[in-house]
């Protein structure tokens, strides 16, 4: 989820054993990467602090901004990282990402699944992530601002990138949405 918006950026369904969601989140950053993205940093809660997670999006230059375990010391990841003003927005901002399971789950019918094996529940998955998507982005439109004040909304330069994403998207043949570090 980027946090400007809280548009759905990557989302992916793996099985419960094997990988860890720290190792599938380090996927998904090189994944978005490859596709010409260049996250500066991630937000994630107290599941991922861990060791191998911090490395790893150190290792790919990217500031990962975790919720911290009291007394849990992890390399890569001290009071310079959460002292920052980047980290409290990170973290304000991360119950978003949990707005979006609450939509699928009231409105796309998620809550309970109507599809039989991971295939088609992953791509039940995907649309109801997708369909969010409109509600957000008519809350980023740059006419949004009705009416407040003459001239530019605040957030037109972040609606003409955003637009300019999906245009790269739709160029690939596949929906692309912005992360944070995209849009700043």
């Amino acid at each position: 989820m980027e946090n400007r918006h809280g548009f759905c950026v990557s989302f992916e369904l793996t099985p419960s054993v094997g990988v860890t969601e720290s190792q599938m989140a380090l996927e998904q950053l090189k994944r978005l990467e490859e596709e010409g993205f260049s996250p500066t940093s991630v937000g994630a809660d107290k599941n991922y602090h861990n060791g191998p997670f911090v490395a790893g999006c150190r290792g790919e230059g990217i500031k990962p901004h975790v919720a911290t375990i009291q007394d849990r010391k992890v390399p890569g990841l001290d009071g310079r990282t959460t002292r920052s003003k980047g980290y409290t927005m990170s973290q304000t901002v991360r119950k978003r990402a949990e707005q979006i399971f609450g939509w699928m789950k009231t409105v796309g019918g998620m809550r309970r699944s109507r599809y039989c094996g991971a295939p088609a529940h992953r791509r039940g998955l995907q649309m109801g992530g997708g369909r969010s998507e409109p509600v957000a982005l008519s809350q980023a439109e740059p006419g949004a601002a009705g009416g407040r004040g003459a001239g530019v909304s605040p957030r037109e330069a972040s609606c003409a990138q955003i637009q300019e994403i999906a245009e790269f998207g739709r160029r690939k043949g596949r929906k692309i949405l912005p992360t944070p570090a995209m849009l700043t």
